[in-house]
């Protein structure tokens, strides 16, 4: 998989390799070459970058913005007239913003950080929208190991002693600019192996680093998890589009992120912005402010 570094810089290369041409919608480039029209104001219509969702088309991913401003957000962070464009990979998400092909990303803030911190060419742009993002793992209905059970229980426990704050401040939080250090997920030989989907593609969550080992807040999470819960995790790499069958055809026991949205109050919305029938879905492992990221 290749590493999301290398793909923000080749993002701000293209950038500038293409300043000359035209972008996408509303974006274009003015008769100068290198000369780039103002960035959007909020009540244009723009094209917005999404990671594709479980169960949500545009309309539904536009429909899940209004339900869920009726939390308290002033705004919407998409507009009728705005057009969505679902991407399988956070990397081509970050290529297409680079080359003017879609005009912002939305997305949560650990992730939208991560890259701002790495390209010069980007801002972070956040409204302030109440409603937040929780990021959980899912199980189909059908296990009957009572694991999520026992994930819940061992969030709490890690909320409480501490440690699951302890380990968003090294791995995200804090982490600048810097690599997040690997983690070696524990094994014993008897303990069960749960196989869990993982993107390697939400950096600081989760990321494969140039070696191929898995980083990040995710798998630290897990590394923790593990111990507490007595199960070897086995990662398997899927993409945000596969994550769902990945789990329904049996290929993954757990799906490592669903998305939920919750209040301020950290309290479920009945307004899910990734929804799979016939699952169990843990408490929120990490809560994140939704922002958007923009070229300067």
């Amino acid at each position: 998989m290749k590493k999301i570094t290398a793909i923000i810089a080749a993002a701000a290369a293209l950038m500038i390799a293409l300043s000359g041409c035209g972008s996408s919608t509303g974006t274009q480039n003015s008769g100068s070459a290198g000369t780039q029209a103002p960035i959007h104001t909020e009540k244009e219509t723009q094209r917005i970058g999404c990671l594709t969702c479980i169960g949500l088309d545009e309309d539904g991913v536009k429909k899940w913005s209004q339900n869920v401003a009726a939390d308290g957000d002033e705004g919407e962070p998409y507009s009728e007239s705005d057009t969505l464009v679902f991407f399988d990979t956070l990397d081509s998400m970050v290529m297409a913003l680079g080359s003017g092909n879609i005009d912002r990303i939305s997305l949560g803030y650990a992730p939208a950080k991560y890259i701002v911190d790495r390209n010069d060419s980007f801002r972070l742009s956040d409204k302030g929208y109440i409603t937040i993002l929780g990021y959980s793992i899912a199980v189909l209905d059908a296990d009957d190991r009572g694991l999520i059970e026992k994930v819940n229980k061992a969030i709490d426990e890690m909320k409480a002693d501490g440690t699951r704050d302890l380990l968003e401040k090294k791995y995200i939080t804090d982490l600048g600019s810097s690599d997040p250090e690997a983690v070696e997920l524990p094994h014993n030989a008897e303990w069960e192996t749960v196989r869990i989907a993982v993107t390697g593609d939400m950096p600081p969550m989760d990321l494969m680093l140039p070696d191929g080992t898995p980083a990040g807040f995710n798998t630290a999470f897990l590394a923790e998890l593990s111990k507490r819960i007595g199960y070897n995790f086995e990662l398997v790499s899927v993409n945000s589009a596969s994550r769902a069958s990945a789990l329904t055809s049996g290929r993954v026991d757990a799906l490592f992120w669903m998305r939920g949205a919750y209040d301020s109050d950290g309290n479920a919305l009945p307004f899910p912005l990734d929804s799979i029938e016939g699952v169990k879905v843990s408490k929120p492992y990490l809560l994140d402010k939704r922002v958007s990221v923009t070229r300067k």
